[in-house]
């Protein structure tokens, strides 16, 4: 139920200046700071009652963290950085080419991660 009111709150208060919501004088970056520190603490105040989760459950969770991290903490910036340098006036190819191997490499560990969360998923299925 806290999950179903987080979501409608952030979604009334960011979709508020695009949408009609709530208002256009609320700040998004706000709502999201909101809504996590709700959920935060919910985990917090239910973490004891939660069961010992299956070991193939732990696997995906560590996985997919892992994911989460390459993809949004290096591979995104790393896209934005080379971006710009592309648009940039004088443009060092050298750093894009750098940036762009570093990318494909990291893209190689997130494709042999995808498969382990494939294996990971089976297993739990069986």
């Amino acid at each position: 139920m806290a999950d179903r009111a987080n979501l409608a709150f952030a979604a009334a208060v960011i979709g508020g200046p695009y949408c009609g919501g709530i208002g256009s004088n609320h700040d998004p970056d706000g709502a999201l700071v909101f809504v996590a520190g709700r959920s935060a603490a919910w985990f917090g105040a239910t973490v004891d009652r939660l069961v010992v989760l299956h070991h193939w459950i732990v696997a995906a969770l560590g996985i997919v963290t892992l994911l989460s991290v390459i993809g949004f903490g290096v591979l995104l910036p790393g896209e934005v950085r080379m971006f710009r340098e592309i648009v940039a006036d004088d443009p060092d190819e050298k750093l894009t080419g750098d940036i762009g191997m570093r990318n494909a490499k990291l893209a190689g560990v997130q494709e042999l991660l995808q498969l382990s969360i494939v294996f990971v998923m089976v297993n739990i299925r069986l």
